[in-house]
């Protein structure tokens, strides 16, 4: 089965942008249709500008193939503890 791997050092909202614009053209290449295709990019979007915005930039890859996709970041911020994260207002640790 064919495979696209593409991948971006994202710095900026620009970089993220200019990948996203990348991976659509991959969709159109294995032939993926306009609704997976424009979830995939808001998905390498989110993922892009959380890197740059909260993680002072970081990497992103995108395996795609005909029926699957696969997409990963790692980003150079400083990192969190769990504890840091239960105090955090409004954070993921807020109990309904």
């Amino acid at each position: 089965m064919k495979s696209i791997a593409l991948t971006c050092t994202a710095q900026s909202s620009l970089d993220v942008s200019n990948f996203s614009a990348r991976v659509r053209r991959a969709c159109v290449t294995l032939g993926l249709g306009l609704h997976q295709t424009e979830e995939l990019a808001c998905v390498v979007d989110a993922l892009g500008t959380n890197a740059v915005v909260h993680g002072y930039g970081g990497t992103i890859t995108v395996v795609l193939e005909r029926c699957a996709w696969r997409v990963s970041t790692l980003d150079v911020g400083p990192g969190f503890t769990c504890r840091e994260l239960e105090r955090a207002e409004g954070g993921l640790a807020l109990a309904a």
